[in-house]
């Protein structure tokens, strides 16, 4: 005996799987089932055939999504797929699956492979680029902290204004009015 064909009723529209490959159902673009609701995870649950028992089976499994599954009205993590079952997700009023299997006439889809598609890389040049010298940069001299300045040396001969010649450390002279006039 052949493996049950899973048909999937969502909104009317029928969609059926044979055994062999995982099928998303989700809000994602690229889900086998694509269900645009605001309730609905990117990856809600994964129906997946189970080929261990005599027979085989389909199982829905919730994929971790925050607003679950639900089977008559209660939230379950998993439940195993029979020929009429309905599972409501999101809420208990949430968008509903309706499930059929075994009864499948005809072409049966096949979800598209989830694995990593290989892109060539760009072809080769035929021709050598030119090549370009590294640059180095010029060398730094050795670090010099800086020099504190320094007054001039005073020049012989030479003195500052209101200062007696000799006296460097004396307080500056004061003048009479008549000694600051020029020519008196």
């Amino acid at each position: 005996m052949s493996a049950p064909v899973l048909t999937v009723r969502y909104n009317g529209a029928p969609s059926s799987f044979a055994p062999g490959h995982d099928v998303v159902v989700g809000r994602d673009l690229r889900a086998d089932i694509r269900i645009p609701h605001p309730l609905i995870s990117r990856a809600h649950v994964v129906l997946r055939f189970d080929s261990s028992v005599p027979g085989g089976r389909w199982t829905a499994i919730d994929n971790g999504s925050l607003n679950g599954m639900y089977v008559n009205g209660r939230r379950v993590p998993a439940v195993d797929i029979a020929d009429g079952s309905v599972i409501a997700l999101g809420n208990p009023d949430g968008p509903v699956l309706q499930f059929e299997t075994g009864r499948h006439q005809g072409a049966v889809g096949r979800p598209p492979q989830t694995s990593t598609v290989l892109i060539p890389p760009p072809p080769q040049p035929s021709y050598a680029p030119p090549s370009v010298p590294s640059y180095q940069p010029p060398p730094f001299p050795p670090y010099a902290p800086p020099t504190r300045p320094t007054a001039p040396a005073p020049t012989p001969g030479l003195r500052e204004p209101g200062r007696e010649p000799g006296r460097a450390d004396a307080a500056p002279t004061q003048m009479s009015p008549a000694q600051a006039r020029p020519g008196s």
